[in-house]
């Protein structure tokens, strides 16, 4: 149940350190795993507004 949230926050720790103590790829890692949680809250908020594709109720 914890495994999901705890490796989001384990790798946006890991893109805070890697931005504070590294430059060049280690800045593009730094973005990578920063905008993993953007991404995944864009992921699922994209889920959630649009329809599913449901068959139409037959009255």
């Amino acid at each position: 149940m914890f495994g999901v949230p705890l490796a989001v926050g384990a790798a946006t720790l890991a893109g805070l350190v890697a931005a504070l103590l590294h430059e060049g790829a280690g800045w593009v890692a730094a973005w990578a795993a920063l905008g993993l949680p953007l991404a995944l809250i864009a992921w699922h908020a994209g889920k959630a507004c649009l329809p599913r594709n449901r068959p139409a109720r037959r009255t």
